[in-house]
């Protein structure tokens, strides 16, 4: 009896020690951080797992899932099935761990229907899924010098090329119309921008404008007469801003920092925009 209840025993041990590794494989996860342009879906396609058992094992998240996201996602080879479904372990056969594989952005359009990568998209982790965005708004300036004229204008902005954080900016300023009949000033600028998006509604928005300027001020001679005093000129401009997104519509509300030749100091003011997706 001794002789048969020793190796049924080592029978039992084997076949506990089997569904141990396979309950583990069942329940590794790794910490995955949701890139722009990812879904759940693409997610899961990348882990070999499904979106009930991502969402299973982020139960805090309910169906909300939103880019910066740190989430649990099941690795493995059973990962995402059911335990029942799982295979046999059978004696004296070691349970084998799948290797993981690494994340694929859907953004990049490297996997083909089976989820194999066919080739290198070329694109950084961290710039992947940054999506180019384009915006013509409306903008009013003001500065903060006593004597300081308002001035409205056009913009046009092109966000994250490339898929980077950068892009390029176009300005067109004037205040005719809005300050006096006898006073008038006018500028282009055109320049690079950075966009850096604090969550799906919210940004920081920083474009660098080189300038060309000009302005027409009224003078009064000694005899009484009125004319002008026209000037052309060149310089720079930032305008730093937070920015806020929603659907189509962006609203801005920053700092204007500017320089033209000759100046002994900056220029200081602020802007506020409002723009709409093209």
């Amino acid at each position: 009896m001794r002789s048969i209840a020793k190796p049924r025993r080592l029978l039992m041990s084997l076949a506990l020690a089997a569904c141990t590794l396979t309950a583990a494989a069942q329940t590794k996860t790794v910490t995955h951080e949701i890139k722009r342009g990812e879904t759940i879906e693409s997610i899961a396609r990348s882990y070999g797992t499904t979106v009930e058992a991502i969402k299973q094992a982020n139960p805090n998240a309910g169906d909300y899932f939103f880019a910066g996201m740190k989430i649990q996602v099941p690795v493995g080879e059973t990962a995402g099935r059911p335990a029942e479904t799982a295979p046999a372990a059978q004696s004296g056969v070691k349970a084998v761990t799948q290797p993981t594989k690494q994340p694929v952005n859907v953004a990049d359009n490297t996997e083909d229907t089976a989820g194999e990568p066919q080739q290198d998209s070329g694109v950084e982790d961290n710039d992947a899924g940054l999506k180019l965005r384009s915006y013509m708004g409306l903008h009013y300036m003001q500065g903060f010098e006593e004597g300081a004229k308002g001035s409205y204008g056009l913009s046009a902005n092109i966000m994250n090329a490339y898929s980077s954080y950068f892009g390029i900016s176009f300005l067109l300023n004037t205040n005719v119309g809005i300050v006096d009949a006898e006073y008038a000033s006018a500028n282009i600028g055109i320049g690079p921008n950075f966009n850096y998006m604090l969550s799906d509604n919210w940004g920081i928005f920083a474009p660098l404008y080189f300038t060309m300027s000009w302005q027409s001020v009224p003078v009064i001679e000694e005899n009484g007469t009125k004319t002008s005093d026209e000037e052309f000129n060149w310089g720079f401009m930032t305008t730093p801003s937070i920015a806020f997104y929603y659907k189509k519509i962006n609203i801005g509300l920053g700092f204007a920092l500017s320089w033209a030749k000759g100046a002994d100091k900056l220029g200081t003011g602020f802007i506020a925009n409002i723009g709409y997706a093209i």
